[in-house]
């Protein structure tokens, strides 16, 4: 329809022919894999969307772009596999191409493009909408259920049946139901879908970040091309996860010199529902007596509830300025524990980490910090084993 896309309307997607996604991206910061576009349905889409407990947005186009312009578009592309790297020729880069029809423009700029880039760009804000996955309404009511339990005036029993039902959507749409199937579909085919009442999430058009902080014994300034750090956004149902790509930093501890860094990728990630897998992948060159890069990977546990998201890694780090045997080359096992937690309404973040070694943290040398955020101010405070303590602020643009 004109409001919305039905289950069986067409959708064209870009994306790089990787087997582990986020191992991948790694991979694709540095060198280039073929691409492909791809046909699906929306609906194929919205389930797609749903398993990866992601929301999705929607924008009616701005004039002049039609699904008979697009169609053409694409078949003169042809059907053969695309050049596709993490930063610039990304599913945004192929996105553009076919909204605006003009390659060569794209082809001869390089930049950091971001495929929410796209849906801003192209996209009529006035008409966005917001389709939520099942992860967030059941968050949402459960969030709603805390709230209950706290006195606020909310209808217990409606939060109930919020509950109930999405938890039954939630296992069926997972394939989880198991000998609960019969039971599932008898509340999900005899209720119409329950509404928390809660904002739908908004789209955030801000993902550069400059920050800068200050203690007794350093200063340091930072400029992030695109970041996602968790509560980015007004979003009540904060990710704890974090990714920073293309980020400068330049870091001055007292009596010692300057040194300077660019993160080229990096990722945080531990779920914020239940047990999961949590992920650490990073790589990044510095500036100190000439340039050293630092590479890290690894995958362990997490678990998260109520705002709590908590992971513990075992993480290979690369590092070419090791403290080990040979100061050119130093390969290690460690570990990084993170957890981040936000109190419901509060307005503020609380963000601690432990490395298992400075070489997870090569330029401040870190072990553990403890930071407080205030995400609508910008406003952070810290203290680790190198700084007794640190105040800072950053703002998106």
């Amino acid at each position: 329809s004109s409001e919305h896309p039905g289950p069986l309307d067409p959708v064209v997607e870009f994306y790089g022919k990787l087997k582990e996604v986020e191992y991948g991206m790694l991979k694709t910061v540095i060198s280039e894999i073929p691409g492909v576009y791809k046909p699906a349905s929306f609906g194929e889409k919205t389930r797609q969307y749903d398993l990866e407990n992601r929301d999705l947005l929607i924008r009616k186009g701005k004039p002049g772009i039609t699904p008979e312009t697009v169609i053409d578009r694409l078949q003169s592309l042809g059907t053969g596999d695309h050049p596709y790297d993490f930063l610039n020729r990304n599913c945004a880069f192929y996105m553009e191409m076919l909204v605006t029809g003009a390659p060569e423009q794209f082809a001869n700029t390089w930049k950091i493009r971001q495929p929410f880039d796209v849906l801003v760009e192209y996209g009529d804000t006035s008409t966005e909408k917001a389709i939520r996955s099942t992860s967030r309404y059941l968050a949402e009511f459960k969030r709603l259920e805390v709230l209950s339990r706290q006195g606020d005036h909310v209808d217990a029993q409606s939060v109930y049946e919020g509950v109930t039902y999405h938890e039954a959507r939630n296992s069926v749409l997972r394939g989880k139901a198991g000998p609960l199937l019969d039971s599932y579909a008898r509340i999900l085919m005899s209720r119409p879908m329950p509404e928390s009442g809660l904002a739908a999430p908004l789209s955030n058009q801000k993902r550069e970040k400059l920050s800068l902080s200050i203690s007794s014994n350093h200063a340091e300034i930072s400029f992030a091309g695109f970041d996602t750090g968790p509560g980015y956004t007004g979003d009540p149902l904060a990710s704890p996860n974090k990714l920073e790509v293309g980020k400068t930093r330049l870091f001055c501890r007292k009596e010692k010199e300057c040194i300077s860094d660019v993160t080229l990728f990096s990722t945080l990630t531990s779920p914020s529902d239940g047990f999961g897998l949590a992920r650490n992948i990073g790589s990044s060159v510095r500036l100190d007596n000439g340039a050293r890069a630092n590479i890290q990977a690894g995958i362990g546990i997490g678990y998260g509830k109520s705002g709590l998201s908590i992971g513990l890694i075992p993480v290979v780090v690369l590092d070419t300025k090791g403290k080990g045997q040979d100061p050119d080359q130093k390969i290690e096992l460690s570990f990084k524990f993170s957890a981040t937690y936000r109190p419901l309404d509060s307005g503020v973040m609380i963000y601690a980490q432990i490395n298992g070694s400075s070489n997870l943290s090569p330029v401040d040398q870190r072990e553990y910090t403890i930071q407080l955020d205030h995400p609508k101010t910008g406003l952070h405070l810290s203290i680790s084993d190198q700084e007794s303590v640190t105040v800072g602020w950053s703002r998106r643009f």
